[in-house]
């Protein structure tokens, strides 16, 4: 499958309303035929294994920037999680305060809550991006193994013809 830019951004498209969907309501929901992409279809074997390293290539770009907006949500918090360590400390600098009386504190914050929720959300669409590059991967490996059937079926035929076609000529 050769992708144009527009096709690119049209498989973007619903990849993110894919994942939206997943994530807003589970797998159990979601309408199989948004999935066809990671169906094998052994009547055009060879069409499959053509697509393959495209798919296989989009997705893996796209999981790797859900990765990367997955890091970038941990180290905000992190981020935000030192800077107020620091603060707590030093309005109770003249008092003895525990860790985890500074780590509640911190964690009582809303804008805690809002950070330590933006990064499970973005956990959750990296890892939904990461089973579909791991559903391609066996989708890879199962059409590796079709088509080897596909061909030992071939050369069984062929030698069965070569057979029939001697035993024929021999009479």
């Amino acid at each position: 499958m050769n992708f144009t830019t527009s096709k690119r951004r049209d498989l973007k498209a619903v990849a993110n309303q894919l994942v939206r969907h997943i994530v807003d309501y589970g797998l159990d929901n979601v309408d199989t035929d948004a999935l066809s992409f990671t169906k094998i279809d052994e009547d055009n074997l060879n069409k499959c294994c053509i697509e393959q390293p495209s798919l296989y290539v989009f997705w893996s770009v796209v999981y790797a920037e859900a990765q990367a907006n997955l890091d970038k949500a941990e180290f905000e918090l992190e981020v935000y999680e030192v800077e107020q360590d620091a603060k707590v400390r030093e309005l109770n600098k003249d008092k003895k305060v525990t860790e985890s009386a500074i780590k509640r504190a911190i964690q009582n914050t809303e804008e805690w809550k809002r950070l330590k929720l933006k990064a499970i959300e973005a956990r959750k669409i990296a890892k939904t991006y990461q089973s579909i590059v791991r559903a391609l991967e066996h989708r890879k490996d199962m059409l590796t193994t079709l088509s080897l059937n596909k061909r030992i079926e071939l050369e069984t035929n062929i030698n069965i013809k070569e057979k029939q076609l001697e035993e024929y000529f021999n009479k």
